[in-house]
């Protein structure tokens, strides 16, 4: 059956009678009402459904019916957006993984809507940071959600300190270093003592950055680590801070769903 517009002279039930009925094959079997729709912008919803079917037949994938708990807060949420916005072709992907085999969890439309343009930008910029390096970027991709924490950069900091020539600057670089991989961002740095210089390193725009990541910290999809630091070297008592973040498995199935050229250019430069 699809789905089932109804008659009607009102301009404004004509139009979501046409959103309905661009949606008609995403829908299941008993279909959508029009008056189960709470539409904002109508022009954008069509949009995120004409890219989401382009998207699912550049893919070769059939449409496959999407359950009214997912499709209709996903017409309703995506239509807030702004039609020109970048936050459009994201919707469309979240339309096209809903529609695909395996379908899309009904969580990932709510934690989308709360989301910007420059904090999906975020996880996306996480999701492939130095993944040239690795010869299987979206296994450490995954390994990042699991495996970054306190303990791993207190061994890297130790490990450096075993070299004879070790100064807070090459601690710092090492540290930066580690955290060039698929899944992570370093933050800042800031190692000192009583006899010498403060040694700081931070990203642009350190403040916007950690606010943008507290909203996604407070979504489920990035975690914040703050590392103490405190090591002796050169009969010197250095103590300080190290920062960064790493995606959840909850951010990572949220890039995957909502930004999948991302995850393919991981996945093309596997050996």
């Amino acid at each position: 059956m699809g789905l089932q517009p109804e008659k009607s002279s009102s301009p404004m039930r004509r139009l979501v009678e046409y959103v309905v009925d661009s949606f008609r094959d995403f829908s299941e079997a008993h279909g959508l009402r029009w008056d189960q729709i709470r539409l904002q912008q109508a022009d954008v919803a069509i949009t995120v459904a004409e890219m989401a079917r382009r998207q699912l037949e550049a893919d070769r994938i059939a449409i496959q019916p999407v359950a009214p708990k997912v499709l209709v807060p996903l017409i309703e949420k995506a239509s807030l957006e702004a039609p020109e916005g970048e936050m459009v072709q994201r919707w469309a992907s979240l339309l096209a993984r809903a529609a695909s085999p395996g379908g899309l969890p009904p969580r990932l439309i709510q934690i989308i809507s709360e989301l910007e343009v420059r904090q999906v930008a975020l996880l996306e910029r996480a999701t492939i940071n130095g993944f040239e390096m690795f010869k299987n970027p979206r296994q450490v991709l995954r390994d990042s959600a699991v495996e970054l924490g306190s303990n791993q950069i207190e061994a890297i900091i130790d490990s450096v300190l075993c070299d004879d020539d070790a100064t807070p600057e090459s601690i710092i670089e090492a540290f930066v270093f580690s955290l060039e991989r698929p899944g992570a961002l370093y933050l800042a740095s800031s190692v000192f003592s009583d006899r010498t210089e403060r040694y700081d390193l931070r990203v642009p725009d350190l403040d916007v950055v950690e606010r943008d990541i507290a909203i996604c910290e407070s979504l489920g999809l990035m975690k914040l680590v703050r590392v103490p630091v405190s090591f002796d070297l050169n009969e010197d008592r250095f103590q300080g801070q190290l920062s960064f973040c790493h995606l959840t498995a909850l951010g990572i199935e949220l890039v995957e769903a909502c930004a999948p050229q991302v995850v393919t250019t991981l996945e093309a430069t596997q050996n």
